[in-house]
């Protein structure tokens, strides 16, 4: 695939789910393997129903173009106009509005904060405690919502 110019007949929802089940949040950096996968999932689930699948793919572009910690992201001076074209596409081909809601983007802040509190500093006590999935139930799950939503 071309992230330069991507296309809609590029866009495949299990390329999506495979790459980013296998892809570990916070660049690897955790002591036990999160996918990106599980999160978007998860994101899916805390979210009303009308912005349900934009928060399934919220990181779609990232099994294009890598999920890359934000400090990275953000010293990276045309990644957020790659990321945002890729988007658009993304949005375009399964029919969601981009640039994301703002709930999403809440709800993805409140994320961050309890991966990295549970996952990374071990504090169970201020969220629930979460599960890592392997890779092949990440990606079955996250094929699965989809389906869901686009029934």
């Amino acid at each position: 695939m071309n992230v330069f110019a991507p296309s809609l007949e590029m866009i495949c929802i299990e390329d999506i789910a495979h790459a980013l089940s296998n892809q570990c949040r916070f660049g690897g950096h955790l002591p036990k393997f999160y996918s990106v996968a599980q999160h978007s999932v998860i994101m899916s689930e805390k979210i009303n129903n009308r912005h349900r699948l934009a928060a399934l793919l919220h990181d779609a572009s990232e099994a294009y173009l890598l999920d890359m910690p934000r400090p990275i992201k953000q010293g990276l001076s045309n990644y957020k106009e790659l990321e945002g074209m890729l988007m658009k596409v993304i949005a375009k081909k399964f029919g969601f509005d981009y640039p994301l809601h703002e709930k999403i983007k809440e709800i993805d802040e409140y994320m961050l904060e309890w991966e990295w509190s549970n996952l990374m500093l071990g504090e169970k006590n201020l969220f629930p405690d979460i599960d890592c999935w392997p890779p092949t139930y990440a990606k079955a799950q996250f094929i699965e919502a989809f389906k869901n939503l686009r029934a």
